[in-house]
């Protein structure tokens, strides 16, 4: 730590702000301050209170299982189709959009997924 102390005098500390606190004091004579540290309890989580799902997460909730299922079967049919080796001999378009489409599902299944999870975990 560098310390300018008056006079145009620059004087380097090993250490942070408080050890240059200490060194300093000890310099001029002046007793060292007790360093104050914050004292906190034992750490432990907060019980998290159970929370009554609003109606329409409730509804959201209950439709969640059925898009899963429609997405989980719309992902695949697009493997399945492009499991065919003959897929491949169709237009280079088709192929990525097939492609894009995949990627899309895995993203938004992963979505409905967490948003179930954190419904459910709010339900309790």
């Amino acid at each position: 730590t560098l310390a300018l102390e008056g006079e145009g005098s620059v004087n380097e500390y090993v250490g942070g702000y408080d050890d240059w606190l200490r060194q300093s004091r000890r310099k001029t004579g002046a007793p060292a301050a007790p360093i104050k540290t914050e004292e906190k309890g034992p750490l432990r989580p907060q019980a998290a209170k159970p929370r009554k799902l609003s109606f329409k997460e409730q509804k959201e909730l209950e439709a969640l299982p059925k898009l899963i299922e429609e997405l989980e079967s719309e992902q695949g049919r697009i493997i399945q189709t492009m499991a065919d080796p003959d897929f491949y001999r169709e237009s280079g378009v088709k192929v990525s959009e097939y492609t894009t489409r995949l990627e899309a599902l895995k993203k938004e299944l992963a979505g409905v997924y967490a948003r179930w999870e954190k419904l459910e975990t709010g339900k309790e």
